[in-house]
């Protein structure tokens, strides 16, 4: 390989880095959810039906489900309270009916000292039969607010809506999964084969010109593996 074409290779590889982390690092407003998990925790069918009794605040309860919705700011850009034009809210359909919803996590912990100002200083305003409606708050980027519900009768009917002025809508987050591979293998890839092509005798020798192309290569593939491992990732935790 003719080494002076190493240098237009690496020049080209750094503009594809530098476009693929302007992408990656545009400043936009966006409020994501995330159902982290929905389970069944109790359902009586047949006739164990009238030999079991479980009851929820003294109402008997047959079919019982549990629902975690992570709900997170996934922009770079703050989004203030005021700017809540339709506070965001979790709804379920009938005929589902929600008994309990609780904040599980905050992110960050002292997340609810925000609400101080606030007339009801709480992350959670109410609590409806299919309608769970969240407080406004200031949400930094990846603040988070994860809810817990109990749910009767509930058929994976779970919604979440509500108005940010700046964001078309909220969107449910999914973690990438072809992006950061690509970027991991390709990076791999640039990696090995700069430490492959370089001529042992250039590195003993110290020949600058000759070994500082495909440092360039290692480099390059670096950073396109760093970017990689550096995609979000799901929150693991609360879903055990």
């Amino acid at each position: 390989m003719d080494i002076r074409l190493l240098a237009p290779i690496a020049t080209l590889c750094a503009i594809m880095v530098s476009i693929t982390l302007w992408i990656l690092t545009q400043r936009k407003k966006e409020i994501s959810f995330d159902i982290f998990r929905e389970e069944n925790l109790i359902r009586v069918r047949g006739t164990a039906r009238k030999r079991l009794s479980v009851t929820f605040d003294g109402q008997s309860v047959e079919d019982l489900s549990l629902a975690v919705v992570r709900i997170f700011n996934s922009g770079h850009l703050p989004v203030q309270a005021n700017e809540f034009q339709v506070p965001i809210n979790l709804k379920v359909g009938a005929p589902a009916n929600i008994l309990s919803a609780s904040v599980l996590d905050t992110t960050p912990g002292d997340l609810d000292e925000r609400f101080s100002k606030n007339e009801i200083a709480q992350p959670i305003i109410v609590i409806e039969p299919q309608k769970v409606t969240l407080n406004p708050v200031l949400l930094n980027s990846q603040d988070s607010i994860t809810i817990q519900l109990l749910i009767k009768d509930y058929s994976g009917n779970l919604s979440v809506g509500g108005h940010v002025l700046g964001v078309r809508s909220l969107r449910q987050w999914h973690p990438p999964i072809i992006v950061p591979i690509l970027l991991i293998q390709v990076g791999a890839f640039i990696m090995a084969g700069a430490m492959l092509l370089v001529e042992p005798a250039a590195l003993r020798n110290f020949q600058i010109a000759e070994v500082l192309p495909f440092l360039l290569l290692f480099l390059l593939g670096y950073v396109l593996l760093l970017a990689g491992l550096s995609f979000p990732k799901r929150r693991m935790a609360l879903m055990h």
